[in-house]
């Protein structure tokens, strides 16, 4: 939801329509390199911990967006946290889902 309206939202915390677009596009770079960063890190913590700084880090990055008053250092926090955070969410979602079937094999029929 953040995504889609991003461009509004950026207006209305007083930044410019040119300075939105350069916050904007490197959302994807930063879901890479969040996703190069847990390749690294899954070999030392478990994807349940890795699920949750996606969500801290996400929380983070909306917190930072909503207090970025026409300031660049926030929106550029917003959009490492938010790229990297949502960018493992997409690879961590579905996997937890396996490790808990195979946890819990009593929870489906």
């Amino acid at each position: 939801m953040v995504l889609t309206h991003l461009l509004p939202i950026m207006a209305d915390r007083g930044i410019s329509s040119d300075a939105t677009v350069l916050p904007a596009s490197m959302i994807g770079p930063m879901q890479v390199a969040g996703r190069l960063a847990m390749m690294v890190a899954e070999k030392h913590v478990s994807m349940f911990s890795i699920a949750l700084g996606c969500s801290v880090s996400v929380t983070i990055a909306a917190t930072c967006l909503l207090g970025a008053q026409g300031g660049a250092a926030l929106v550029v926090v917003f959009v490492i946290l938010h790229g990297a955070g949502y960018g493992v969410t997409s690879i961590t979602r579905p996997l937890i889902t396996a490790n808990v079937l195979v946890l819990y094999p009593e929870c489906w029929p």
